[in-house]
């Protein structure tokens, strides 16, 4: 009768039977049928120059050369770990702007060389009283760059010294 073995389940699929057919077919859905074809690996970085920057950039990738930096705050916290704060700025051959490093950051920024050349990934800008700033949060990176630049930085054309002012927009309807 119906439902008197172990291996029956609603609709009467026998259990036994579907595990021994799902162990002989390899099922291919749609979604896995072409990683065969597919390119594996990361892609390659998109680097833009500092020139071509706006105040609503994010996931910014450049090489620059670090020409100053200033540690503007360091604090300890009752864990005993360290806050360090610096703004750095940076250039390339298009122009400079500051760069506001974090802890790990400012690390990885070695000064002692004389003009370090430094990689960022996934920076954004963030606008503070007006003036752009780039900044790189957890999920960015500094680090400093394989190899020297090949640039001589330019830093006649500061974005950071250019002031941005937001504009609201009326339509025709005074709204």
């Amino acid at each position: 009768g119906r439902g008197t073995s172990p291996t029956h389940c609603v609709g009467s699929f026998v259990w036994r039977e579907l595990l021994d057919l799902s162990r002989t077919l390899q099922f291919a859905s749609p979604c896995t049928a072409n990683m065969e074809s597919a390119p594996t690996g990361l892609k390659k970085p998109v680097f833009i120059k500092i020139g071509d920057l706006k105040p609503t950039s994010s996931g910014v990738n450049l090489i620059a050369e670090v020409v100053s930096c200033n540690i503007v705050g360091e604090r300890t916290r009752p864990d005993g770990s360290r806050i360090l704060i610096a703004e750095c700025l940076v250039a390339d051959d298009t122009g400079c702007l500051v760069l506001s490093a974090r802890n790990a950051q400012v690390d990885a920024i070695d000064m002692s060389a004389g003009t370090p050349t430094i990689e960022i990934r996934k920076g954004k800008i963030e606008m503070f009283q007006g003036i752009m700033r780039l900044m790189v949060d957890k999920w960015g990176l500094v680090r400093a760059a394989a190899e020297a630049a090949s640039f001589e930085p330019d830093t006649t054309y500061n974005l950071s010294n250019v002031e941005y002012e937001l504009v609201n927009v009326q339509d025709d309807s005074g709204r």
